[in-house]
């Protein structure tokens, strides 16, 4: 609140021998963290600083840079301290370990299963401060650019109030890391380096009669519509769970024929209802042992209350090890533009604005982990071009790979996700991957136009953008992606060592459907 870590003299060097005891600082600071986290003990080092600190702790929150000095480098050094004692806290620790990170993931494992913890899990890694005031958090990536708080720390996040998005950190079990190679249904193995993803751009085929008014306007107000899943009733008949699974299944086995193992498998906004999408996960994770995270979205509905959702599964042992549901924060509004454009004018009226008759309430946002330690994240089309209330939680944690599920036309870098990805890459450092339906891509477009069918974007800090292109014919794309890894620096000149995750996209293939189903759209 004061801004003092951007004040001269306290994280800031001013002179080169202000630089120089700022690197003896760093060093020291990086072991009194390890002493802490490995014996548990406080240093008397931290004691005294902490004296340092309270005893002007009744001074103004911004007092002029001249004032109060001590008690602000006292405060920074505290911040360093406990930001290195929180190393790998999250994070699964290595086997044997005893030190601070290994009791959090006990936390983290017992929370998992409704068992008492001492931490404000999954929310917050703290004990004393209630959550709704402010939440810490396990933190991914350090900005490399600009000169804020969240540069200050390389193991920790602070994030606002629960109240405001209630974060949730999640680890399935000790399981999940997948060492060395291990076989699939496919009879691949997989390569640790490498994740290998598979985007399914499901519905192929998307009728405009799916939008249907919720709510009619009053007057000059505006409207409220409702979506139907009627790609899930073809001719006015479910998909069963079975054909739904096959259909998957087949995709995942063809992925496999081209990259290996496939680690998981993303679906775009509103791609399945509640009970479909939770039944194809239970199936994924009994017929491919290697599958480790399904992205989805999903409508759900609770009587009268209808969500837009994204779930998070965790797969592994041929069990769904954890799955987590989110909501999305903001309603859709279609404008008269969009509703001529997706060719909606005969159900929705375009000389109005129409929102999406959706709850947005007890706002959540789900942090998961990936192969080796990939942190994951999900957002939901407007999610994603929204600041608030998800974007300062998402910058402070800073995961690796930001999935934005969205039912939106081509994915071209132009237009607006790949321009809300750009400032993503570049702050915190989050690869991106926004993925839509074919369906809607081929709604998108006005007369004497093409379709375009790029159903993704993918955007990184090595690569940059790629527009993912399905080719005619293809009903997936399978994505290989590297797992890299690169040393970060936070502004008082601490370093973790080259185990920050770097992500870049490698290879795309086209994934075809050798016989499809009869009830499937053709792509």
């Amino acid at each position: 609140m004061s801004g003092c870590y951007a004040e001269p003299g306290v994280i800031l060097s001013r002179t080169p021998d202000e630089r120089k005891q700022k690197k003896i600082w760093a060093k020291n600071a990086a072991d009194l963290g390890m002493d802490w986290s490995e014996d548990g003990i406080v240093p008397a080092e931290v004691q005294d600083l902490w004296l340092q600190f309270v005893a002007d702790v009744a001074a103004p929150i911004h007092a002029a840079t001249s004032e109060f000095h001590a008690m602000k480098v006292a405060a920074m050094r505290l911040l360093a301290i406990a930001d290195e004692a929180g190393a790998g806290f999250g994070f699964v620790p290595e086997t044997g370990t005893t030190d601070l990170s290994s009791f959090v993931f006990k936390s983290m494992l017992q929370n998992d299963s409704r068992q008492r913890t001492i931490l404000r899990l999954p929310s917050s890694l703290t004990w004393q401060i209630d959550p709704d005031r402010l939440c810490v958090m396990p933190k991914s990536l350090t900005p490399s650019v600009g000169c804020t708080l969240r540069s200050l720390s390389l193991h920790l996040a602070l994030l606002p109030g629960a109240g405001t998005v209630k974060p949730r950190w999640f680890i399935a079990t000790t399981e999940q890391a997948v060492p060395g190679e291990a076989e699939d249904a496919a009879g691949t193995s997989s390569q640790t380096d490498r994740m290998n993803i598979l985007v399914v751009p499901f519905p192929f085929d998307l009728s405009p009669d799916c939008f249907t008014v919720a709510q009619t306007p009053d007057g000059p107000a505006d409207g409220y519509f409702s979506l139907q899943p009627n790609w899930l009733s073809p001719g006015g008949r479910r998909v069963t769970r079975d054909e739904l699974t096959s259909l998957m299944a087949d995709l995942i086995c063809g992925a496999a024929r081209q990259l290996g193992t496939i680690h998981g498998i993303i679906l775009p906004e509103t791609s399945l209802d509640q009970s479909a999408a939770e039944d194809l996960v239970e199936d994924l994770a009994r017929i491919f042992t290697s599958m480790e995270i399904v992205v989805a979205g999903i409508l759900s509905a609770d009587g009268h209350r209808r969500r837009n959702q994204a779930i998070l599964a965790r797969l592994g042992g041929n069990q769904v090890q954890r799955a987590a549901i989110q909501s999305k924060h903001h309603r859709w509004r279609l404008d008269g533009g969009q509703i001529n454009r997706y060719q909606l004018a005969r159900f929705l009226d375009p000389k109005r604005n129409w929102w999406e008759k959706i709850d947005v309430d007890d706002r959540e946002l789900i942090f998961g982990l990936a192969r080796n330690d990939t942190v994951v994240a999900a957002l939901i089309c407007e999610d994603l071009a929204r600041f608030d209330p998800v974007m300062p939680a998402l910058n402070a944690v800073g995961p690796n790979l930001v999935v934005a599920l969205l039912m939106d036309g081509p994915q071209l870098q132009q237009r607006w996700p790949g321009r809300y990805a750009t400032v993503l890459a570049d702050d915190p450092g989050s690869a991106v991957l926004s993925v839509t339906c074919l369906g809607m891509v081929k709604l998108s477009r006005l007369p004497g136009e093409e379709v375009r069918r790029v159903i993704g974007l993918w955007k990184d800090t090595r690569t940059g953008a790629k527009e993912l292109l399905l080719p005619i014919d293809a009903h997936a794309l399978a994505l290989c992606i590297d797992i890299g890894h690169d040393t970060q620096t936070t502004m008082d000149l601490r370093q973790d060592d080259n185990t920050t995750v770097s992500l870049s996209l490698a290879e795309v293939w086209p994934v075809s459907l050798q016989h499809p189903p009869d009830w499937l759209a053709k792509p």
